[in-house]
């Protein structure tokens, strides 16, 4: 495709998670785009697989606030509004939030990949925005008539799931022009990874101090179960905590976030010692534990949910919300469902089954790296052939 590309994100401030893997793809398949974001964190090492990173004005702002993203929410779709992208012929936003607010021309593509129509917005403001409890809903509502406004930007849309895009459809009142699965695993096989397998780049084998190194967890004598994700509310990690611990079953917790402080201080607070956290960890490492756990626990309403395909590709069994985007691709002998309106219980009944049956290999997908970046190459190629040649 000969036109320049950019490649528009809400923020890069984290190493690890289901955009960031969409966006290294991207960096691939397009060597030569710019990203523009609105800051970066400088320890984020993904953003340096592009030609190029710019920043809006957000990014010069203190550190702090970087930190603490809800403080900057007023200004997001104006930072990105502000943006110079005339340069470029073709316009990727990758956005679960203001990206989709950057303006272009009629002469320019703008193909919007949707994560989720804004979450804090528009699924669960209380759960991210603790200061609106206070009276400040028209806020929220100004800031739904501009995310809605942006919504209408883009000449197309991509969902990343039938979910997001019933969510598009309800929240924006816009179809979406089709749905892509971000089906974004490494290449490199899974089976046969022994946690003997020493990684000199994981942070956890360099301590030597968790579960990969208990032999109870390494011949699958002692059964655990594996939550993977970002540390928040809609994840439901403290609905899993709760149901093993309850249960007295080992679950070990793979990620960080919002929610981490609050989550430790339960378990302690509850002495469920059969519960461990671990953050920071390699795909190697994070691999020996699709090996070896009984299920992967992902009770939230996931908007797609990488971590439940990865599990899949190892044999392992997904315990999931009926609902999870990922959860589309999976059938009845690679998942267990849980009950909505009782999601604890419903997790509890799933968690003690499967301890009692012990692990069972379920059959794995087709999912890959590759698949992705064929078909999203091939769409975005599409677009360009029909606009270009209209415009």
């Amino acid at each position: 495709m000969n036109k320049r590309v950019a490649i528009v994100y809400d923020w890069a401030d984290t190493n690890w998670g289901g955009a960031e893997k969409v966006l290294a793809v991207l960096a691939e398949l397009f060597p030569e785009a710019t990203l523009y974001t609105s800051f970066v964190t400088p320890s984020v090492a993904w953003t340096k697989k592009f030609a190029r990173v710019e920043t809006t004005w957000l990014g010069r702002w203190p550190r702090f606030l970087h930190r603490h993203k809800w403080l900057l929410t007023p200004f997001l779709w104006a930072a990105f509004a502000s943006l110079d992208v005339r340069a470029y012929d073709v316009i990727i936003s990758v956005t679960s939030c203001a990206a989709k607010n950057v303006r272009t021309s009629r002469q320019q593509l703008h193909v919007c990949y949707l994560l989720t129509p804004t979450r804090f917005l528009w699924i669960a403001p209380e759960q991210y925005l603790p200061v609106m409890r206070f009276g400040l809903w028209p806020v929220i509502k100004f800031l739904q008539y501009i995310d809605k406004k942006a919504a209408a930007r883009p000449d197309k849309i991509i969902a990343i799931s039938q979910l997001v895009a019933e969510r598009c459809q309800k929240y924006y009142g816009r179809r979406v022009d089709r749905v892509i699965y971000p089906t974004i695993l490494d290449d490199e096989p899974i089976d046969h990874i022994l946690c003997t397998n020493i990684d000199k780049n994981c942070t956890n084998c360099q301590k030597n101090i968790d579960v990969q190194y208990d032999e109870n967890f390494r011949n699958g004598s002692k059964p655990f179960f594996l939550f993977v994700g970002r540390l928040r509310a809609y994840k439901k990690c403290q609905a899993c905590i709760e149901a093993c611990g309850q249960l007295g079953v080992p679950l070990v917790i793979v990620g960080a976030g919002g929610q981490e402080k609050f989550l430790r201080q339960l378990v302690d607070k509850k002495s469920y010692a059969n519960v461990t956290f671990v953050k920071n960890i390699s795909p190697k490492c994070l691999k020996m534990y699709y090996n070896t756990a009984y299920a992967l626990l992902a009770p939230g309403e996931e908007d797609f949910g990488i971590n439940l395909l990865e599990a899949n590709a190892a044999g392992l069994l997904v315990v999931t919300h009926p609902r999870s985007g990922a959860a589309e691709l999976l059938d009845d002998r690679q998942k267990r469902t849980i009950e909505e309106r009782q999601t604890q219980e419903s997790l509890k009944k799933q968690v003690d089954k499967i301890a009692a049956a012990g692990r069972q290999k379920v059959p794995a997908g087709e999912w890959s790296r590759q698949k992705f970046a064929d078909e999203f190459a091939s769409c975005i190629n599409e677009y360009v052939k029909k606009h270009f040649k209209q415009s």
